[in-house]
């Protein structure tokens, strides 16, 4: 499918994430709205990555989501790919 500079995407990819606690890296999925830049690259607008079921986690994951936001991603890279 071909995409549009401006047009807006809706998408899930997974991110790496370090966690101090287990001393290691673990994948998040993160579901984001992206506004397409060039016919292969996105910028996150808007990201959410979910999963917390307790109020720390919920604070990491907010975190995580917001380091997300105004990143490029490749859109061949990601999964879920509907036009908004």
């Amino acid at each position: 499918m071909k995409y549009t500079p401006g047009q807006e995407i809706s998408a899930t990819y997974r991110t790496a994430v370090y966690k101090p606690r287990i001393g290691g890296w673990r994948q998040e999925t993160v579901n984001a709205r992206l506004e397409v830049i060039s016919p292969g690259k996105a910028r996150v607008i808007i990201a959410n990555v979910g999963g917390a079921t307790s109020r720390r986690q919920e604070f990491n994951t907010s975190g995580i989501a917001a380091r997300e936001e105004g990143k490029v991603k490749i859109i061949s890279k990601l999964t879920n790919v509907e036009t908004i």
